[in-house]
């Protein structure tokens, strides 16, 4: 009799552990498929940006989170609820309660509004420029607030280029 109960017992713990492996299997899966999700979304933000810096135009793009604008729809939350964008001259970087994901931009972006520089004249200094770069160097936004991505034509010091600003 004691065989037989001692056989169960070893029977069902051997399912257990079995059960337990397999489900920690696909929570790990899972963790994992959460994880790419949120990198698309950096790399979807920042391939949009990658493209419109690689134009030889003047253009805008906005990217909201509900549809309200044309232009770029992101989710305004990941795994019901917000994350944060922070966008750096090379880099944009999503976060979220210790996830985060990161992608590299081809080309560095300014992460202030060109107005406080332009004034409605295309000529600029570098110096100011610089200034505004090193003054301002991060843009923190949570997600579900407005960005705006704007190619612009300026004369940096006698010389036209095309510059990218993003901006709220």
């Amino acid at each position: 009799m004691l065989e037989l109960v001692s056989s169960k017992v070893v029977s069902a713990i051997a399912v257990l552990v079995l059960a337990g492996s397999v489900l920690g299997f696909f929570q790990i899966e899972r963790g994992a498929m959460e994880e790419a999700r949120f990198r698309e979304l950096a790399d979807r933000l920042g391939g949009a940006l990658d493209t419109l810096s690689t134009m030889s135009s003047g253009l805008t793009l906005n990217i909201s989170f509900d549809g309200a604008r044309p232009g770029l729809r992101l989710e305004g939350s990941f795994r019901g609820d917000t994350y944060h964008i922070e966008l750096r001259p090379g880099q944009v970087i999503l976060r979220q309660k210790g996830l985060t994901a990161v992608h590299a931009l081809v080309q560095d972006v300014h992460v202030w509004d060109p107005h406080l520089l332009w004034n409605g004249t295309p000529y600029v200094s570098t110096a100011g420029m610089t200034s505004l770069d090193s003054e301002k160097d991060v843009l923190r936004i949570p997600s579900g607030e407005a960005i705006v991505v704007e190619r612009l034509m300026l004369v940096v010091d006698g010389t036209p280029l095309y510059q990218t600003f993003v901006h709220v």
